[in-house]
C-alpha cells in the first residue's frame, strides 16, 4: 500500500497490521468503502479494523514475529512482559497464616476474600488439629462481595519441620 509506504517513510517507523487497519479506520474516504463492502451494518470502528486485519495480509516481519509467539487454538495469546512473568509468578504473593495465631481463621477468610488463595501452616505433631481445624473451614463459605464461594485444598506439602495447605476458593480453581 502507498498509503502506508508514505506514512511509514515519513515518520521512520513500521506500523503493523493492526495499527494500519485502526488508522484506516479513522479515514473517512476509507470506511465509506469499507462499509459497502462488509455485510453487516454495524459501521463501528472495531467492526473495520477487525474487516481489515481479517482481509489485509501481514508483512513478512509481522509473520515471523507471530511464528515465534506460542499457538493456542482456543486464545489469542499476546506479547507477555518477562518483567511481569517473574514479578507474579516466580516470586510468590501468598500469604502465609499460621495455625497458632490468634484469630488464624479470620485471617483465612479474609486473605481468600482479597486473593482468593493462601497458605495454612502447621507443625508436624499437631496434624490432627490442622486437620479437625480444616473441615471447620471447608463447611463455612468465604463471603466475597455478595457471593458466597467454598474453600478447596489445592495442595499439601509436608516436611519435616510441619504441614503447609494451600487453599483456594472453589469457583476461582
Amino acid at each position: 500500500m502507498l498509503w502506508r509506504d508514505k506514512l511509514e517513510n515519513d515518520k521512520e517507523i513500521a506500523i503493523d497490521l493492526q495499527l494500519l487497519c485502526f488508522l484506516i479506520s479513522k479515514e473517512d474516504e476509507f470506511v465509506d468503502k469499507i462499509t459497502k463492502l462488509q455485510m453487516s451494518k454495524s459501521s463501528q470502528n472495531v467492526n473495520i479494523v477487525n474487516f481489515l486485519t481479517n482481509i489485509l495480509w501481514p508483512r513478512s516481519f509481522e509473520a515471523r514475529w507471530q511464528v515465534l509467539q506460542s499457538y493456542s487454538p482456543f486464545n489469542q495469546n499476546k506479547f507477555t512482559d518477562p518483567q511481569l512473568v517473574k514479578f507474579y509468578i516466580l516470586e510468590e504473593k501468598i500469604h502465609n497464616i499460621n495455625i497458632y495465631d490468634e484469630e488464624w481463621d479470620k485471617e483465612v477468610y479474609k486473605y481468600l476474600a482479597r486473593y482468593g488463595v493462601c497458605k495454612l501452616i502447621a507443625h508436624t505433631e499437631d496434624e490432627t488439629t490442622l486437620r479437625k481445624e480444616l473441615s471447620k473451614l471447608l463447611t463455612k463459605p468465604v463471603d466475597v462481595d455478595f457471593l458466597q464461594l467454598f474453600i478447596v485444598i489445592v495442595g499439601i506439602e509436608k516436611d519435616r519441620s510441619g504441614t503447609v495447605v494451600t487453599l483456594k476458593l472453589r469457583e476461582e480453581w
